[in-house]
């Protein structure tokens, strides 16, 4: 944790590549910390664990613990806001091409508008449906996942689906509530995909082909 900060109390991890992400509450000044075995001895040592955005943030990302990644594009994404959830795609790829990076020990920095992009936010739910957030998942081409956690009416799994392809979630149609109330669902709070290949028959004969589930 940087120096001066409060009591570290970490929610999500998340690796892309070789780099781990964790989100930290930090006693109500949440932030994303980026740690990375530089050299290679299997410790993350102090000068290998940063913080790559936090509350104080000038693009006013919202941040609180709920963070999930995008391995295929190399993207994360971060959710926070009281009141009304809004979720942020962190660009990695666009972080990265910064030469600044290279300037600063190899650590990456959020420093340009064109690095973020907001995709959703809660009040696109319909109207007493969405509580209290504490995980998001992205799997691919199935869209991007969302707990709601709180009266039986809002004990939902959105799902979000990026129909006309402007990598977000605002229009209309693409905000699909998945999963919905009891029995199925008590108060959920974590959501995470899992792969799995699956038999696929084809005019050319039987493949198997890559589908994605959650649990």
């Amino acid at each position: 944790m940087p120096e001066g900060a409060a009591a570290s109390s970490a929610f999500e991890l998340v690796f892309l590549g070789d780099t781990a992400f964790i989100s930290d509450s930090n006693g109500g000044k949440p932030l994303i910390l980026a740690a990375r075995d530089s050299n290679k001895n299997g410790v993350i040592e102090s000068n290998e664990a940063y913080v790559l955005i936090d509350e104080n943030n000038p693009f006013n990302v919202q941040l609180f613990w709920a963070l999930t990644g995008n391995e295929k594009n190399n993207e994360l994404y971060v959710a926070g806001g009281f009141g009304n959830l809004i979720i942020t795609r962190l660009l990695l790829n666009a972080i990265e091409a910064d030469e600044a990076r290279n300037m600063n020990n190899d650590r990456m920095k959020i420093d340009s508008i064109d690095q973020i992009q907001s995709v959703w936010e809660s009040s696109l739910a319909p109207t007493g449906t969405f509580g209290n957030n504490f995980a998001i998942a992205v799997a691919n081409e199935a869209g991007l996942f969302v707990t709601s956690n709180g009266s039986e009416k809002e004990n939902n799994i959105f799902r979000m689906i990026d129909l006309d392809g402007d990598g977000k979630f605002y229009s209309e149609g693409e905000t699909i509530i998945w999963k919905s109330g009891a029995p199925i669902l008590q108060r959920p709070r974590n959501v995470e995909p899992y792969y799995k290949y699956v038999p696929v028959t084809t005019s050319g004969g039987s493949i198997t082909k890559l589908a994605t589930s959650f649990v």
